[in-house]
């Protein structure tokens, strides 16, 4: 690991904090990791502890991504769905009334001014066991070799099956066909998003291999840079943002072994959002 020329070093010395320190932390943090899970003499207490923050950590960037979007549910009940989700543990996408956890679902819907129905409660679960389930598949997926159209194509397409637009329109693993804009700013034409994508995922294993070769990699940089440009291709009606920042994570997590939770707070959703304008 070794940090990249294309840090912001004004904008972040307004929130005091210097890139090279931070970077020097993350490499050290990283190597003492590595370093005891690669022990011999590793505890099974330790590897369980460590197992269980690395699901807490997945949990709380789901949420975090979830709140961004005004999706999902409650922290509590997040932590739990994911807990099973990535320990094996099969998961029903839809509950009936009676189920105990349906109470403090209904607590957040009303919280987000949703509509406090069963159909809402089944919804914001979906929006979770879903997006629990697209994160596994995508890194999964990166972990086991080159990055492909497919794979952003699936992790959409899982992260939004049985979650229809109001007109019903399909949407879920397919490229947008109209125009969409941020404001008043326009994101390339439908027309273009397909070779746009192949190019994306061209120049991510491209930078993959030039790393191979010289023997380092910053996985912040290149994560922030195809992070940046998949959102700014937007190539999909909804569910740009939460692929976006799967995608981001999913190359943390394979190439520097983290996570980050973005959005768990109004404060820090605000940052995110502001960072984003």
């Amino acid at each position: 690991m070794k940090m990249g020329s294309g840090y912001d070093y004004y904008s972040l010395s307004k929130i005091d904090k210097d890139p090279d320190d931070l970077f020097e932390k993350t490499r050290s943090f990283f190597e003492e990791v590595q370093e005891i899970m690669g022990s011999e003499n590793l505890s099974q207490a330790r590897k369980t502890a460590y197992e269980e923050h690395s699901i807490a950590i997945m949990a709380a960037m789901i949420f975090g991504s979830n709140m961004i979007e005004k999706a999902g549910s409650s922290e509590n009940i997040t932590q739990k769905l994911c807990k099973d989700i990535f320990t094996g543990v099969p998961v029903a996408s839809e509950i009936p009334l009676t189920h105990p956890d349906c109470l403090a679902m209904l607590t957040h819907i009303l919280r987000q001014d949703l509509p406090p129905t069963h159909k809402s409660i089944n919804r914001c679960r979906i929006e979770v066991t879903q997006h629990a389930a697209a994160w596994t598949y995508l890194v999964t997926s990166l972990l086991s070799g080159p990055l492909t159209e497919t794979h952003l194509l699936t992790a959409h397409l899982i992260l939004c099956a049985d979650l229809p637009l109001n007109d019903h329109t399909p949407y879920a693993g397919l490229c947008r066909l109209v125009g969409v804009y941020a404001g008043l700013n326009p994101f390339p034409p439908p027309a273009s998003v397909p070779s746009l994508i192949r190019t994306l995922v061209y120049d991510y294993n491209a930078a993959i291999d030039l790393a191979k070769t010289a023997g380092f990699l910053d996985p912040f940089a290149l994560a922030a840079e195809f992070g940046h440009r998949f959102v700014n291709i937007h190539p999909f009606i909804d569910g740009n943002g939460r692929v976006c920042r799967l995608l981001m994570n999913a190359i943390l997590f394979c190439y520097a072994g983290i996570v980050v939770p973005l959005g768990e707070t109004e404060e820090g959703k605000d940052a995110y959002l502001g960072g984003c304008d």
